[in-house]
């Protein structure tokens, strides 16, 4: 019990862990929301979304653990993200996207934006 207790206040002192585990069932009913309600209450309040928009995925994983803490892998959030936009039919897609001429292409999400993205930083 006291490790839970010492792995909850890491978690809310954003400690970024190595590693890509799934969160224990346990830790995520103690904590009292889980990493899924988490991602669908930063994507209803943080997000918005807009046709020709695209943002990439670790602006979007940063934003999410400045606001709920790293309770999951970068991975791990971008598949959930995708999922659960799937099941509410909200009309995004991964896709990734050249920033630089000639650079590597970044992941991310087409059709999605931060909302307090005032410059349109993402727009295709």
């Amino acid at each position: 019990m006291q490790a839970l207790r010492y792995y909850q206040a890491l978690v809310r002192n954003n400690f970024i862990f190595s590693g890509d585990f799934q969160i224990n069932e346990a830790v995520a009913a103690n904590s009292g929301h889980s990493t899924i309600d988490n991602i669908a209450a930063f994507l209803q309040g943080s997000c918005e979304q807009v046709k020709d928009a695209w943002v990439s995925t670790n602006t979007l994983y940063a934003a999410f653990v400045a606001k709920y803490g790293a309770g999951c892998s970068k991975n791990t959030f971008s598949r959930l993200l995708l999922q659960i936009c799937q099941s509410s039919r909200i009309n995004i897609q991964k896709h990734r996207h050249r920033i630089i001429t000639g650079g590597n292409p970044i992941y991310g999400f087409l059709g999605l934006k931060l909302k307090e993205d005032k410059n349109n930083y993402g727009k295709l």
